[in-house]
C-alpha cells in the first residue's frame, strides 16, 4: 500500500471498525480500516461509503482536505527552516 499524498510505502493500519457516515448517529454498515502514512502522517481509508450521489461529494471533500494538508505541510516546512 502506498500513501495517497506523498507516495511512501511506510503505511500502517491505525483503526479497524465502524466510522461515522454523514450525520450524527449514522455509522457505516461494515468496518473500515483507517491507514496512516508514517512519513507525512496523512490518514485515509479505501472504503467506498454511502450511496452513489454522495460519492462525488465525498471525493470533492477529499480533494479539499488534501489541499488543506498540502498547505499545512508547506507552512510547516517553511517554519522549520527558521
Amino acid at each position: 500500500m502506498r500513501c495517497k499524498l506523498c507516495g511512501s510505502d511506510h503505511v500502517k493500519s491505525i483503526y479497524d471498525g465502524f466510522i461515522r457516515d454523514g450525520g450524527l448517529g449514522n455509522y457505516t454498515k461494515e468496518t473500515v480500516t483507517m491507514l496512516q502514512c508514517e512519513d507525512c502522517d496523512v490518514i485515509w481509508h479505501e472504503a467506498v461509503i454511502g450511496d452513489s450521489k454522495n460519492i462525488m461529494r465525498r471525493k470533492n471533500i477529499e480533494i479539499l482536505w488534501k489541499g488543506v494538508l498540502m498547505r499545512k505541510l508547506f507552512i510547516g516546512s517553511m517554519i522549520e527552516k527558521f
